[in-house]
């Protein structure tokens, strides 16, 4: 079975383990700046937001050109 590359995000209602991980480690923080490369449907990059920090994100399926930011935080 081939399932086509775009459709492997995995679709979820809370953070993903790294993510969860920076937090709770305190690498992510109120003022960090966060960028998730290969963000899937965008659930990390959402709740960020709405916890209040500032976060971008971008996946490779999507194809979109996005401006080069700086951050404190990438997650791969």
């Amino acid at each position: 079975m081939i399932i086509p590359r775009h459709r492997t995000a995995i679709p979820r209602n809370k953070f993903s383990l790294p993510i969860k991980l920076a937090l709770r480690d305190q690498i992510i923080n109120s003022s960090s700046t966060v960028f998730d490369y290969g963000c899937g449907k965008g659930t990390d990059v959402a709740l960020l937001k709405q916890k209040g920090i500032k976060c971008s994100g971008w996946d490779p399926a999507e194809g979109s050109e996005k401006p080069c930011i700086t951050v404190d935080v990438v997650n791969l």
